[in-house]
């Protein structure tokens, strides 16, 4: 029985770099025990290779250069007659292939693997799709790797003896081992994270610069693997975005360091922005490593390979907005809101700490407001002293921080000595003491660095008011304007005072937001609701 020969005509073969190369050497290789397997591509360099490849005759005809990114390799039409084939399988996009099967070299039996389109090329490409066209008459079969690929519109005429075939990946190269594990742990101890990753050809149809546009709009690294000839240009739109530390060029990267780099990410992104892109093998790359991926609705495989809101989020090509969006968007899938808490008891008000309240009131008089943090600088204490030189009462600052000298030399300053007063450290029973004796409490953070305020939760079990500011962060969403307490902007001491007046001067008002915050602390803030929502969000991961 006589074994097959097959004979794949390829562009480029393993060691060189893409999809394309990547699945003809999986099918080389893996169809070795079923025939006879050659290969013929061009070589990188000026002169002819001839070797056997993990079992695979490899020919790398000598390459003279490249015209629009295709290689000139005078041979290779000598080559096709020369090898022995039953049939050849022809990988298009690849012109002299192409030529060269239609110039009687190839055997007779011909199936033609259409991988993508042609877009940039409008001189070549009605030559090309005349040139397809005749390559596609002549086979017996044609193959595309998505259903959206059978519209292409030179495959019109053949649609009786198309195949579609999927593209695959080997699940062992990116399954998670000790060894990738650790090497992805020190990546992101390296980049920090979120990781962004982008894995692929730095050309012009990946889209690379609107996902670099969109990382200006995303907190997160991005990692980029691949070279091509639009590295220089993505390089310098870093620079000038002023995002050098946030975005990585790793260049060309073996496949440990590749497995080890979709295992460290968050999400991956494929932002192609033309029909060239017609299947996006990197996605199946990563969702192998389990990861979410983020791609464009391409009128191609892209989308029929990544599906929307199940494998991970589709986006317009073209559109850095909705890019830095979905990266957004992706990272939530995994984010879960469990609020900090307060132990209740730690606040309730008992004998002892009534006895210790009024005994604070008696000595520095009355009313009390109460500013409970570290005195450092993103905690606008400076911003309450200001506002008490307008505000009749005392205030009490409790804790320790850089910012304690500059702090009282304001207060002498201003005069305030005799109304200001620095408690400094004080333990726990002091401090719910303090908490019963204000009349508010009151945090007047002044950047993000303040993330939820949990002094805000401690006033509130002891059942007292709160004024904070209206931060982007969970400053506000603890304290509800009008509901626990009063919100003010940042860094604007007039309507500090003016809330402090307000509640001040209205003890009704100060009563209900009081009890408010009380009830929403025995609600939601709770000690064993947060050790729940964290025992099950653990039992979820292991």
């Amino acid at each position: 029985h006589h074994r097959v020969n097959i004979l794949h005509l390829g562009k480029f073969y393993a060691p060189s770099v893409g999809g394309m190369e990547r699945v003809l050497q999986e099918l080389a290789v893996g169809s070795r025990g079923e025939a006879d397997i050659s290969v013929l591509v061009a070589n990188t360099a000026p002169r002819t290779v001839v070797e056997t490849v993990e079992g695979v005759r490899v020919v790398r005809a000598a390459n003279l250069g490249s015209i629009w990114s295709l290689p000139i390799c005078p041979t290779l039409p000598a080559w096709l007659g020369r090898l022995p084939a039953d049939l050849a399988v022809l990988h298009v996009p690849n012109p002299l292939a192409m030529q060269a099967c239609l110039n009687g070299r190839a055997p007779r039996r011909l199936i033609v693997w259409v991988h993508s389109d042609i877009v940039r090329h409008g001189l070549v490409r009605p030559w090309y799709e005349a040139t397809l066209r005749r390559c596609l008459a002549r086979a017996q079969a044609a193959v595309v790797s998505s259903p959206p690929m059978l519209a292409l519109p030179v495959l019109q005429a053949h649609q009786a003896k198309c195949r579609v075939i999927p593209y695959a990946v080997d699940l062992a190269r990116f399954t998670l081992t000790p060894a990738r594990q650790q090497r992805a742990a020190s990546l992101r101890a390296q980049y920090g994270s979120p990781v962004i990753l982008c894995v692929g050809r730095l050309t012009y149809y990946k889209g690379v610069t609107d996902l670099i546009a969109a990382m200006a709009g995303v907190a997160g690294t991005l990692l980029v693997v691949g070279t091509g000839p639009e590295a220089p240009a993505l390089r310098r739109q870093v620079r000038r975005l002023g995002l050098t530390g946030r975005v990585h060029f790793l260049g060309a990267v073996d496949d440990e360091t590749l497995a080890a780099c979709y295992h460290a990410c968050d999400c991956a992104v494929l932002p192609s922005v033309t029909r060239s892109e017609a299947f996006g093998l990197v996605q199946l790359e990563a969702m192998a490593a389990g990861k979410p991926v983020i791609s464009t609705n391409l009128p191609t495989g892209v989308p029929w390979v990544n599906r929307d809101g199940v494998t991970g989020l589709i986006v317009p090509p073209r559109a850095p907005a909705m890019l830095a969006q979905a990266v957004l968007q992706a990272h939530q899938a995994k984010c879960r809101v469990i609020p900090y808490a307060v132990d209740l008891a730690r606040f309730t008000l008992t004998p002892a700490r009534q006895q210790r309240a009024a005994s604070l009131r008696a000595q520095y008089g009355s009313p009390v407001i109460l500013c409970v943090g570290r005195l450092t600088y993103y905690k606008g204490v400076t911003d309450l002293i200001a506002a008490m030189a307008g505000v009749a009462g005392t205030l009490l600052v409790v804790g320790t921080g850089p910012e304690a000298p500059a702090l009282r030399r304001q207060v002498r300053r201003l005069g305030l000595t005799g109304r200001v007063h620095f408690l400094g450290a004080v333990d726990d029973e002091t401090l719910a003491a303090c908490y019963h004796a204000c009349d508010c409490a009151v945090l007047p953070s002044v950047t993000r660095s303040e993330a939820f305020g949990l002094v805000q939760l401690e006033a509130m079990a002891a059942g007292k008011p709160v004024i904070s500011t209206n931060l982007p962060t969970g400053v506000p969403w603890v304290n509800r304007d009008g509901v626990t307490g009063l919100i003010v902007p940042p860094r604007a001491p007039a309507m500090l005072a003016q809330a402090l007046a307000r509640l001040l001067a209205d003890a009704a008002l100060r009563e209900r937001l009081g009890a408010q915050g009380r009830r929403r602390v025995e609600q939601d803030f709770t000690i064993p609701r947060m050790i729940g929502q964290m025992a099950a969000l653990c039992r979820s991961v292991v």
